[in-house]
C-alpha cells in the first residue's frame, strides 16, 4: 500500500490522501481544513512586587484561562488572580477562546 498525500504549502485548503493497493486499487478522500487564530488576547503589564505585597494579575481576551505556576496564587483559573510571591516568579497564562484556541502569554 503506498500513501500519497497533497498539502498546502500553509493555511486552509482541502488536505487530500489517496491510497494504492497492491492490486492497484486507487481510493482518495479530502478533508477542507480552516485555519482560526485566537484574537484580541492581552495581559496587563509586567509587575515587580516587593514581598509582603499582592498585585493582581489581569489576562483578557477568552472564555477560559489557565495560570501556572500556582505558587502564592489564589486562583488558578480566572482571569485575574492575586499573587504575593515571596521569591522571583514568572507566570504564565493559556487563554482559550470560545472556538477552542489558545494563546500562551508570559509575565517576565
Amino acid at each position: 500500500m503506498v500513501l500519497r498525500t497533497s498539502v498546502p504549502d500553509s493555511g486552509p485548503g482541502n488536505y487530500y490522501v489517496v491510497v494504492n493497493s497492491i492490486c492497484g486499487q486507487l481510493q482518495s478522500n479530502s478533508i477542507n481544513v480552516s485555519v482560526s487564530s485566537i484574537e484580541n488576547v492581552s495581559i496587563s503589564n509586567n509587575q515587580i512586587i516587593c514581598a509582603p505585597e499582592e498585585v493582581q494579575l489581569s489576562a483578557t481576551g477568552g472564555v477560559s484561562y489557565q495560570w501556572s505556576p500556582s505558587y502564592a496564587m489564589n486562583f488558578t483559573s480566572i482571569p485575574d488572580p492575586i499573587v504575593n510571591p515571596e521569591i522571583t516568579t514568572t507566570y504564565s497564562v493559556m487563554i482559550t477562546d470560545q472556538n477552542g484556541c489558545s494563546a500562551k502569554l508570559k509575565y517576565w
